[in-house]
């Protein structure tokens, strides 16, 4: 009978840790970009974001980096007006290197400093029967408790390199 009480009471107990683990409100940083990449992933995000797409992904962004994402729409709108022939700026651009090829990622060991956390990201896309693969960086913040994406570096030849980020790509002018 005993033994039994203590089965029943284990498996409460588990069951508890189980729930309470998956409604933390704090993440790790591991499992925050793991949350943010499979909404991401879900997605198919081309170009910047439309208004449905930003309310989705926008409480997992800095305030800065949204503020970034809502400008470069304004600087797109006005692309389109001012030049309604051309391809207006950040269309089809694949922001997050998540894509409709996209046929995995596998998010690698955080790089934790006192400022923040980096996170590679190894990411496969399939096109037709060509398979391609590279890495990206994504950079998070920690505001009051809460982890944000603060930036994401596109690796080039395996560098890291600020002008080759999310950040930069949005101030571009056109």
């Amino acid at each position: 009978m005993i033994r039994r009480t203590l089965y029943v009471l284990l498996i409460v107990i588990l069951l508890f840790n189980t729930v309470l683990a998956k409604t933390n409100k704090n993440p790790s940083p591991r499992e925050f970009t793991k949350r943010f990449y499979s909404l991401l992933h879900e997605l198919k995000i081309i170009g910047l974001p439309d208004a449905d797409e930003f309310k989705m992904i926008a409480p997992y962004l800095s305030p800065s980096l949204r503020q970034l994402i809502l400008a470069a729409k304004q600087k797109q709108k006005k692309y389109i007006k001012e030049n309604p022939t051309n391809k207006p700026p950040w269309i089809e651009d694949d922001l997050f290197s998540i894509s409709e090829e996209t046929v995995r990622y596998r998010i690698g060991i955080p790089i934790i400093s006192s400022k923040q956390v980096r996170i590679p990201i190894r990411i496969t896309n399939r096109e037709g029967k060509v398979m391609s693969r590279w890495m990206v960086t994504i950079s998070l913040k920690r505001i009051n408790n809460d982890w944000f994406v603060s930036n994401i570096f596109y690796e080039t030849q395996k560098e890291l390199k600020s002008e080759n980020s999310l950040r930069t790509f949005l101030k571009t002018e056109y």
